[in-house]
Parts: structure tokens; C-alpha cells; sequence
């Protein structure tokens, strides 16, 4: 105290009220930071958590979402343009070998919309009715996107064969 000898009282309490509030500002400032520090760690924790338990969802969801991707997996094909439209001839014919149908295939240009492809045929098929049924229905049933965009059914003169049908089928591809 002796370098606050000369000072009167009123002086030493100003000095020793200004020390106190300076130290109580320092600690205010340190103590924000450290409450919003730990309001920040906090947030980051809850972010962390709800993640974890979406991760936690997905992964109770893996074989309902594996199965849905192997039942989408015929849609999707990679590969050149000819390629796949020969793979689909091979299983348009596949499937008139399996009703016992006569068929002449007449490829269409291949259409693109974006990254789409739709891989056009027309069909002139001769067949029974009953034939001509079971082919139509393993068209559309089949396990790729196919749709039958005109079909015209008239009658032919053959004892064999009493339809002549001819249909227009296009598969619809989707790049991986």
C-alpha cells in the first residue's frame, strides 16, 4: 500500500471498484465465449445424432432397398445402342418360340429423350388367338419397360395360322 499512501480513500475505492469491474468484464468476455463454445458443441452433437440415427434407418431399410434395386435393375442397362436392341429381338423371338408364333421383325430408329432410349420394333406376327394372347401378355409382363404404342389385329386366310397381327413395341432403357 505504500504506492497508494498519498492517494485518499475516495481514490483508492475508484481504483479498487475500476480493478473489480475490469476483472468482472474479463471474466464476462471468457465466460460468453465459453457458453457460446459450448452451445456450438452442443448443436453439433444433436446434428451428429439425428445423422447417426437416419444411418441408423437406412441401414434397418438395406434389404427392403437392395430387393426394390434388383426389381429396378431391368430397367437400367449399359452398353452400345446395337447391343441392346439385338438383346431385345433375342427375347421378342424367345417369346414367340415359346407360343409357337411366326414373327418378322421390323426395327425402328432408336429414340433418345435425354438420357432415355426407347428401342423400337414393329411385329407382324401370325398366330391363333390363344397364341397371340399368351405373346402379347409376356410382352407387357416381361421384366424390362416395355409398352405397346399401336397394335392391329385382322384375320388371314390361313387355316394354321387364322391372325395376322401386326403391333409396334418400343423398351424403354435407362443409362446407369
Amino acid at each position: 500500500m505504500r504506492r497508494c499512501s498519498g492517494w485518499t480513500a475516495r481514490q483508492r475505492l475508484t481504483l479498487a471498484a475500476v480493478a473489480g469491474l475490469s476483472m468482472w468484464m474479463l471474466s464476462a468476455w471468457i465466460g460468453l465465449s465459453l457458453w457460446n463454445r459450448l452451445k456450438e458443441l452442443d448443436r453439433q452433437h444433436l446434428v451428429a445424432w439425428q445423422q447417426r440415427a437416419r444411418l441408423e434407418a437406412l441401414a434397418a431399410r438395406q434389404p427392403h432397398i437392395e430387393q426394390q434395386s434388383l426389381t429396378y435393375a431391368s430397367f437400367w442397362a449399359d452398353g452400345s445402342d446395337a447391343f441392346l436392341q439385338q438383346a431385345f429381338f433375342d427375347e421378342l423371338e424367345q417369346f414367340a418360340a415359346e407360343g409357337g408364333l411366326q414373327l418378322n421383325l421390323k426395327p425402328r430408329p432408336i429414340q433418345r429423350d435425354g438420357d432415355v432410349r426407347r428401342l423400337g420394333v414393329e411385329l407382324e406376327v401370325e398366330a391363333t388367338q390363344g397364341s397371340l394372347l399368351a405373346f402379347l401378355d409376356r410382352v407387357v409382363a416381361s421384366s424390362s419397360l416395355c409398352e405397346l404404342e399401336r397394335l392391329r389385329i385382322a384375320t388371314a386366310a390361313s387355316a394354321e395360322y387364322p391372325l395376322q397381327a401386326t403391333l409396334v413395341v418400343s423398351k424403354v432403357i435407362i443409362p446407369r
